[in-house]
C-alpha cells in the first residue's frame, strides 16, 4: 500500500480474536514494506550507472523506470542511488529482455 492511501474496513460478524489477527497482519505488512531487512541480508547493490550500463540504457531511462515503479531505488545519503541485483535480474526475467552483448 502506498503512503497516504487508506483502506476501508467493514466489520461484520467478526470476533475479537479474528479482528486482532487481521489487524496484526495489516500492520506487519506495512512495517515490512517501510522497514526493509538490514543490508546484510540483501543481495549485492548495483549503482545507478552500473544498472544503466547493465541494461545498455541511459541513467535518465533508469530514473524514468524508478518513477514508473519498475525499479525501487535505495538511496544512501543525498545523491547515491543503488538497486538490488536480484531486483534487476527479476526485471529482466519479468520482461524477457536480454542484456546486449558488447
Amino acid at each position: 500500500m502506498k503512503k497516504g492511501t487508506t483502506r476501508t474496513v467493514i466489520i461484520q460478524d467478526i470476533d475479537a480474536e479474528e479482528l486482532y489477527r487481521k489487524l496484526r497482519e495489516i500492520v506487519t505488512d506495512i512495517l515490512r514494506k517501510e522497514h526493509p531487512p538490514p543490508a546484510s541480508s540483501r543481495s549485492r547493490l548495483m549503482s545507478l550507472s552500473e544498472t544503466a550500463e547493465y541494461f545498455c540504457v541511459s541513467v535518465r531511462t533508469i530514473n524514468n523506470w524508478c518513477r514508473n515503479g519498475l525499479l525501487s531505488p535505495i538511496t544512501l545519503g543525498a545523491r547515491r542511488v543503488y538497486f538490488e541485483e536480484t531486483e534487476v535480474l527479476d526485471l529482466i526475467k519479468k520482461n524477457k529482455c536480454t542484456k546486449k552483448k558488447i
